[in-house]
This record gives C-alpha cells, structure tokens and sequence, in this order.
C-alpha cells in the first residue's frame, strides 16, 4: 500500500483527539479544509481528557468556549496520529466561522488584521493596517503539529 493510500480522509466538521504524550488528550474540529488539503482552520478546547471522547459529548461542545481557533498543517490528521473521531449531528459550518488573525511585523511594529477566505484557510482576502498594537487576536501563523502538541499544557492550564 502506497503512502497516499494510507492517508486519512477529512472534511469539515470532523472532530478529531490531540494527544500530549502523557495521556492527555484535548478536542479538536475542523472547522475549515480546502479540498487542496495542507492548512486547516481547527477550534481546539481546553478540556483534559484521559482517552479521545465519544461523539455525544463532543456535541456540547460550542465555539466560544474553545481556548483557540487557529490554522494549523494536517500531517497528523492524515497520518492518522490525531485520531479522527466523527462528525456530530448539530455541525452547523455557520456557527464555526473563520476568525480574523493579528500579523505583527516585528522590524517595523506595525500591526495588520488579516482575513482569510471562508472556503480556503491559506487564500488572504484581507490585511488592514491598525494602530493598536495588541488586537487580542490569535497571531496569524500555521502551527505545525508538534506545536500543537507543545501548547497543550498551556491550554489545559487556562481552561
């Protein structure tokens, strides 16, 4: 079986488990993918989990209660290492909208809000310069999965 055989299938709306490499897991859903595949937009929660959770619990689950929703790379969904989980019955792609992200240059210090296109998580559709240094928003980046896998102690601790 050839590599591209092996890879795993998502779409939108898929839940999926992150593990730390302790036994902890956090929850994750793929809120956007580009058919081309490679960055998705992901709202990840902070709830410490012992073992990836069944569907019916991941339904409660809302985006405003997610620690973060950022763009990430999918080489662990494909390769299967963050076990897909299902989809829900209650996925409603409205409600897990594309958020906008903060760019700061760090030569210069300005400060943009860049907007990404609701059907391509790596397609800019906008980047408008502002005068606040700190929007509060996510940083706009592509965490690679080991990132991901770092920065989950830091999101169970705020949770």
């Amino acid at each position: 079986m050839s590599q591209a055989e092996k890879r795993v299938k998502y779409s939108e709306g898929d839940w999926f488990a992150v593990p730390d490499g302790s036994g902890a897991y956090m929850a994750g859903v793929l809120a956007r993918a580009h058919k081309s595949h490679g960055v998705i937009l992901v709202y990840l929660f902070g709830r410490r989990l012992t073992a990836p959770p069944p569907l019916e619990e991941l339904a409660a689950f809302r985006p405003e209660r997610a620690v973060s929703a950022i763009r990430i790379g999918d080489l662990h969904i494909i390769d299967g290492k963050w076990p897909l989980l299902g989809k829900t019955g209650n996925w409603d792609r409205r409600e897990w909208g594309m958020p906008a992200f903060q760019r700061r240059d760090p030569l210069s210090g300005k400060t943009h809000i860049v907007t990404y296109d609701e059907n391509d998580p790596r397609r800019i559709v906008s980047l408008r310069r502002v005068a606040t240094p700190d929007t509060g928003l996510e940083t706009d980046s592509v965490w690679g999965a080991g990132a991901v896998e770092r920065h989950i102690p830091k999101w169970l601790s705020v949770s």
